[in-house]
């Protein structure tokens, strides 16, 4: 547990990074090329919503385990899409694997003075038929927050994220999602399962991100 919530610090603090990176400051494992993020190390292709949006990657992000990128609007620097990809292959996700999901966020909590509530997940056809959405929304005394998400499989798991004040999914967040393309890996012995672990970070990480509004 200590391990994901140095994740969340990491992850939620990428918004604050000074500048932008750039393509001849990245490591070759991605390159950023206006508003497209290639992830050339998964063979994964994804879309900022427009060029008024930045990429950021989180670098200090346990490599062994997940790679972590945050697409901030540069005019709202509080709306921030997430993606998360797990390095190691995982096993086709199904509706069993997203109970597991909401089990573990029961079991560890999503922080001091917070409450899950309504947690709910359905099959979707984003970003690939197949694909999983998720809502939860977590209550504090004083806050509201709600987490928007999509998780699909292609070898490896992808899960893109984000948050809101208000129950909506932001109209653009669906289509953000969907641009994210996979190009064909070879097939190999899977050697992971797809824990709680990415939202248990998600979950978390929902209080530093009210905290940094």
């Amino acid at each position: 547990m200590k391990l994901a919530r140095a994740a969340v610090l990491v992850l939620v603090a990428v918004a604050a990074l000074p500048g932008e990176a750039e393509e001849d400051e990245a490591p070759p494992e991605f390159v950023i090329q206006g508003a497209t993020l290639d992830i050339r190390w998964a063979g994964a292709t994804i879309q900022a919503p427009s060029i008024h949006w930045k990429w950021l990657h989180a670098p200090e992000l346990d490599p062994r385990r997940l790679d972590a990128f945050a697409c901030v609007n540069r005019m709202n620097e509080n709306d921030s899409y997430f993606l998360l990809v797990s390095r190691k292959p995982v096993k086709p996700l199904d509706a069993s694997g997203m109970d597991d999901f909401v089990n573990a966020i029961r079991s560890e909590g999503p922080g001091a003075g917070w409450v899950l509530a309504a947690p709910e997940h359905e099959p979707s056809d984003v970003p690939w038929p197949g694909s999983f959405r998720f809502r939860y929304r977590l209550t504090s005394a004083s806050a509201t927050a709600y987490l928007h998400a999509y998780a699909g499989r292609k070898t490896r798991a992808y899960l893109t994220f984000c948050f809101t004040l208000t129950p909506d999914e932001p109209p653009e967040f669906a289509r953000f999602s969907r641009s994210l393309q996979v190009r064909e890996e070879k097939k190999s012995a899977l050697k992971g399962v797809l824990t709680g672990l990415a939202l248990l970070v998600v979950v978390i990480g929902v209080v530093q991100w009210l905290r940094s509004r």
